[in-house]
């Protein structure tokens, strides 16, 4: 999506990719591909002659389980794209991190900004993603401070929209349409449509100030709210509500798993299930707003525009998309 409206406004488009990378969902758009793994030498040749590094590739599965994976791909590799960029000579870097790298609200208190002090461990949320990117925004804003790059950074929500190929946040559309979720839990989370956050990140290459943060977030909505939201949008009714008690056990079951079977991952376990009973997950964009004119359209246009493109690309039936407005 970022490199979809880059080139719908003239600019000229480079990414990275595997060898053995997919990019058949991008192949309406003219992207200048480089194969290159996140090897320092690699990265520095491919950004060679670049006005700007957009950096969002990470590992963003959620585990109570320090394999090296996580620590390898999101801070171990966002070290070598700060490398090549200050040789390749790039004039900014545009670092793609995330709300799990601010602050949990305390009851009754106001949405995260980008001023709370992280305190995620005390909430039980220090599981591997967040960890790690932590630790990889930390190096991007240390080299800022020592002078080495000119970098900002943009922390977005749960994104939906189209162009959603693995999925990431549109595997909750996906589970809700087959059935796979049960039901809905009492946590809270930040949606936001992808194609706004790609405009936020490029209003920060343009307008953001060197080694700040930005909240790139949307609506703030209990799980409860959202799936009937994408339910509506789906034609179905949606789950009804579970007891924390029976999602805790869930997710402590699927940490059982995880160690059993070694190097898999359970999409249930420990770490998802506290964000799914988290009601502190809130997040605040006004910074993004006054700084770099952040705008973001309603979640139901996100939601629907992604259900369309998983429809097209037969990854859901074809059917009727309700035009109703939830009240």
């Amino acid at each position: 999506n970022l490199a979809a409206l880059l080139l719908d406004e003239g600019m000229r488009v480079r990414a990275i990719k595997r060898s053995s990378s997919d990019i058949e969902h991008l192949s309406d758009l003219a992207i200048e591909w480089v194969e290159a793994l996140l090897q320092t030498e690699a990265l520095t040749r491919a950004f060679a002659g670049a006005d700007v590094v957009f950096h969002c590739a990470a590992v963003a599965s959620q585990t109570r389980r320090r394999d090296g994976e996580h620590h390898q791909t999101n801070v171990e590799g966002s070290q070598r794209v700060i490398e090549a960029v200050q040789r390749a000579g790039v004039a900014r870097l545009v670092h793609c991190s995330s709300v799990v790298t601010c602050a949990i609200a305390d009851a009754g208190a106001r949405d995260v900004s980008e001023d709370d002090p992280w305190n995620f461990p005390a909430h039980g949320l220090d599981e591997a993603y967040a960890v790690s990117k932590r630790a990889a925004e930390g190096a991007v804003l240390a080299a800022v401070r020592a002078g080495n790059i000119d970098a900002v950074v943009i922390n977005p929500g749960l994104m939906f929209g189209p162009r959603d190929s693995k999925p990431s946040g549109g595997r909750m559309i996906l589970e809700l349409a087959s059935g796979r979720i049960a039901g809905s839990t009492s946590g809270t989370s930040n949606f936001v449509d992808v194609r706004d956050v790609c405009g936020g990140m490029i209003a920060a290459w343009r307008q953001g100030k060197s080694g700040e943060r930005y909240i790139l977030g949307g609506e703030n909505l209990s799980y409860a709210r959202a799936f009937a939201l994408i339910c509506e949008e789906l034609g179905k009714r949606p789950p009804p509500a579970l007891p924390d008690v029976c999602v805790r056990v869930a997710g402590r079951a699927g940490d059982l798993l995880e160690r059993l079977v070694g190097s898999a991952r359970m999409p249930l376990n420990s770490a998802v299930t506290t964000y799914a009973t988290c009601s502190g997950y809130r997040f605040s964009s006004a910074k993004a707003a006054q700084g770099l004119g952040y705008t973001t359209r309603p979640l139901r246009i996100a939601v629907r525009d992604a259900i369309a493109w998983f429809r097209q690309r037969g990854r859901l039936p074809a059917g009727h998309v309700p035009k109703g407005t939830l009240t």
